[in-house]
């Protein structure tokens, strides 16, 4: 969005640090609040983790599908390769959550995904 509405280059070298640094910084809070934790009752740490997740992930589905998604999908060019490779790219990420489980499953590791 920042390229498409012909922002000056300084302007978009500053977004892209932002962003950049807005990841890290994130997972540094999120580590920081559950090491706090680590002291008290499980279930409470298990909820917060679970709270954490999910407003990260809440966050990437809204940047993913109303931000990135609805712009390309407004250009019609090649609309049912956008969509095959949507389609195709969720279904890598799904397969993978499932192997990657199933082999900690098998290995006798306990589940680390919510």
């Amino acid at each position: 969005a920042v390229v498409s509405t012909q922002s000056t280059g300084r302007s978009v070298v500053i977004h892209m640090c932002v962003f950049c640094i807005g990841t890290p910084l994130g997972i540094a809070v999120a580590i920081g609040i559950l090491e706090g934790m680590a002291s008290l009752d499980p279930v409470t740490v298990a909820l917060v983790s679970g709270i954490i997740q999910g407003l990260s992930t809440g966050f990437f589905l809204y940047i993913t599908f109303a931000e990135m998604i609805f712009d390309e999908m407004r250009n019609n060019r090649d609309l049912l390769l956008k969509v095959l490779f949507l389609g195709i790219g969720c279904s890598i990420i799904g397969a993978s959550t499932i192997i990657h489980n199933y082999s900690e499953a098998k290995a006798g590791l306990p589940n680390t995904n919510p």
